[in-house]
């Protein structure tokens, strides 16, 4: 008993300190300033510093590159770029200068402009900015995170997909009903696990651990008239715990440290914690005799 008590306590101090690291993970901005070498031959990246100014000319092909490194999080911001000394214009076609649109006077004169950028692909995402004139002189450039959301445990498409591989399968199913019910059984956790897996690899694994260690505290409980012991509380505290996590705390600290959490609720994790509680009451009452492997992850994932 004091056995598994540590190992849930281990797992659970893990899965924080993967979260601690994970919250310390910020978006990333980095500029390059882009210039033709003076052989004319190659691309030249320098790093762009904040408190250098930079002139971008465009009879050089001078050019500003501005990466977001977003951590692999779906995430919304402004981003700051202040100038003087002529007008630029980014990638998108958005002009910059003194005049324009979400740009306004700085205190030392020249401009800033406030542009809303949002990162919906766990990728590095690049702007770049180059000037319309002559040349313009760039003083500094900064992202500042607005929003951040989850992105959905899965989609539409996915959806309709696993609807029709249903529908299509359904005769199937019905035809290894007569020929063996544990067949049947199999084919359907088959199906309800190729839809877990389609929520994401950090939920569909949330969900498996889930699951085996439910099926491990079922199991003892089932041992418990054997050896006159009751793991009631533990199975129970377990499973608050978990929901506990996933539902408060790490929603909480989100928010706290203004970042999403990689390892976000798992699609059904809820639907999953009642259903375990159902069974380790039933095997603490005796009306559950015993159980195995297929029979309970049957009646986890199918309904």
């Amino acid at each position: 008993m004091s056995r598994l008590i540590a190992i849930v306590l281990v797992g659970l101090a893990t899965v924080g300190i993967l979260e601690a690291i994970n919250f310390g993970k910020q978006a990333e901005l980095h500029a390059y300033h882009v210039s033709v070498s003076p052989g004319g031959n190659e691309l030249l990246r320098a790093p762009f510093d904040a408190g250098q100014p930079v002139t971008l000319r465009a009879d050089a092909g001078d050019s500003l590159d501005i990466e977001l490194d977003a951590k692999g999080k779906e995430i919304g911001g402004v981003l700051t770029i202040a100038g003087s000394n002529g007008r630029a214009r980014l990638s998108d076609d958005k002009l910059l200068g003194l005049g324009e649109r979400d740009c306004a006077t700085s205190v030392s004169g020249g401009w800033e402009c406030k542009v809303f950028w949002r990162i919906t692909k766990p990728r590095v995402e690049r702007l770049s900015l180059l000037p319309t004139v002559d040349a313009v002189t760039i003083t500094s450039v900064a992202f500042s995170t607005t929003t951040i959301s989850r992105a959905p445990a899965t989609t539409s498409a996915a959806l309709l997909l696993f609807l029709t591989l249903l529908v299509a399968l359904s005769p199937l199913i019905v035809m290894t009903r007569r020929v063996s019910l544990r067949l049947e059984l199999l084919i359907l956790i088959g199906l309800s696990a190729g839809w877990i897996a389609t929520t994401g690899v950090v939920s569909a694994l949330a969900i498996a651990a889930f699951l085996v260690l439910g099926y491990f505290l079922v199991r003892l409980e089932l041992r418990r008239r054997k050896t006159r012991t009751s793991i009631l509380l533990l199975a129970v505290g377990f499973v608050v715990l978990v929901l506990f996590y996933f539902k408060v705390l790490a929603p909480y600290a989100s928010a706290a440290f203004g970042q999403t959490s990689s390892l976000a609720l798992p699609l059904g994790l809820s639907y999953f914690a009642i259903r375990l509680i159902d069974v380790i009451f039933a095997a603490r009452a005796g009306t559950l005799k015993e159980v195995g492997a297929i029979e309970f992850f049957g009646f986890m994932l199918t309904l």
